[in-house]
C-alpha cells in the first residue's frame, strides 16, 4: 500500500528543460525512445500538435472541424471515427485502445459523447459536465456539477454506464489536472490557510472509491503535476513574490 508522507522541495532552479511544457520530460531521456517520421498529409497543425498516440495500435487519434480520425502509422492511411461536423471542432475529448470520450454542445450544454471502439456504439452520458475529460482503463474521469451547484469529480464506469462522485471540489481552483498512475488519482486544490494560500493535494485509490491521504505543498500554485512511481511532483511558485519556481515532490 502506498503511503506517501513526507513533502520535499527539491532546491533546484526549473530550468528551460523541466519548465517545457511537462514534467515528466524530467523522466525521460534519448535512450528511452526510438525516432520515427511520421507525415499526415492534408491534417491543418492545430489537430496534430493536440492529436494523441497509442502505442497499444500504433496509430494517432486526431479532431478536425469535420470529425475524430484515427491515423495508421503502418498504413499511412487516415479514416474517420466519428462525425462532428455539425459540432464544429471538438478540444475537450480523451482517448484509449478501447474508447473514445468527448464533450459536445446539445441545447446549449456540453454533453459527454462515449465511443465504443470495438462495437462503434456511441452512447451519451446523461450527467451535468464542466471539464477535464480523462480515461483510465474503462474508467472516465471528469469535473462536473452536483445538482447545478456543488462541483465534483466523478468517476463513470464506461462498461456499466454507472457513476459515482469521487471528490467535492470546495477550494478556489486548482493550476493543475489530476494525475493518474493505475488505480491511483491525486487532485489538487488552491485553499487559504490564514494568510496565504497553499495548494492541497488529495490522493485516491478511484477504484475502490478509497481517499488514501491529504497533503500539503506550501505554495500557491501547483503547476503540471505528475503521479509516478507512486511519488507526486509538482513545479511549485508563488505568485507575490520574485521566488524562482522550484519542483516538489510528495515520497
Amino acid at each position: 500500500t502506498w503511503k506517501p508522507a513526507i513533502i520535499t522541495a527539491i532546491a533546484l532552479l526549473v530550468c528551460a528543460f523541466l519548465a517545457t511544457p511537462y514534467i515528466q520530460q524530467a523522466f525521460f531521456s534519448e535512450n528511452d525512445f526510438t525516432v520515427e517520421k511520421v507525415v499526415l498529409n492534408g491534417v491543418p497543425y492545430e489537430s496534430l500538435i493536440t492529436s494523441t498516440y497509442i502505442d497499444a495500435t500504433n496509430e494517432f487519434i486526431y479532431n478536425t472541424a469535420t470529425g475524430f480520425y484515427s491515423f495508421d502509422v503502418e498504413q499511412k492511411k487516415s479514416r474517420l471515427l466519428v462525425d462532428t461536423a455539425e459540432a464544429g471542432r471538438i478540444f475537450d475529448y480523451a482517448v484509449s485502445k478501447e474508447w473514445l470520450v468527448w464533450a459536445q454542445p446539445v441545447n446549449n450544454e456540453r454533453i459527454i459523447h462515449v465511443l465504443n471502439r470495438t462495437t462503434n456504439d456511441i452512447e451519451i452520458v446523461d450527467l451535468s459536465y464542466f471539464a477535464r475529460i480523462q480515461i483510465q482503463g474503462d474508467s472516465l474521469i471528469f469535473m462536473g456539477h452536483h445538482d447545478g451547484q456543488a462541483m465534483y469529480y466523478y468517476t463513470f464506469d464506461l462498461n456499466q454506464f454507472t457513476h459515482q462522485a469521487l471528490h467535492e471540489l470546495n477550494g478556489e481552483g486548482s493550476s493543475s489536472g489530476p494525475a493518474l498512475e493505475g488505480n491511483y488519482i491525486v487532485i489538487s486544490e488552491r485553499k487559504q490557510f490564514g494568510e496565504q494560500k497553499h495548494t492541497m493535494v488529495t490522493l485516491y485509490d478511484f477504484e475502490k472509491h478509497a481517499e488514501l491521504g491529504e497533503y500539503i505543498f506550501p505554495y500557491e500554485i501547483a503547476q503540471n503535476i505528475l503521479l509516478k512511481d507512486e511519488k507526486i511532483y509538482s513545479e511549485l511558485w508563488n505568485r507575490d513574490n520574485n521566488e524562482p519556481s522550484v519542483i516538489g515532490v510528495i515520497d
